[in-house]
């Protein structure tokens, strides 16, 4: 969410199922992340992103 705080039940997703959710290539989904769109959360070695803001990418495409 755009506002910093996470929503309450978000679902942490990996980058290809980002990628797969978007219908782009994990490499649109790093530009994503460049572009500040989305926020990667480390967990340990691992990467993961917020579903809410992805969801919210889908709806701003969507309008």
């Amino acid at each position: 969410m755009k506002n910093g705080e996470p929503h309450p039940n978000d679902k942490l997703l990996r980058k290809w199922e980002v990628a797969d959710k978007l219908a782009c290539s994990t490499k649109t989904v790093e530009r994503e992340v460049q572009d500040g769109n989305l926020t990667r959360v480390k967990i340990r070695g691992g990467v993961r992103f917020r579903e809410s803001e992805v969801n919210e990418i889908i709806n701003r495409n969507n309008q």
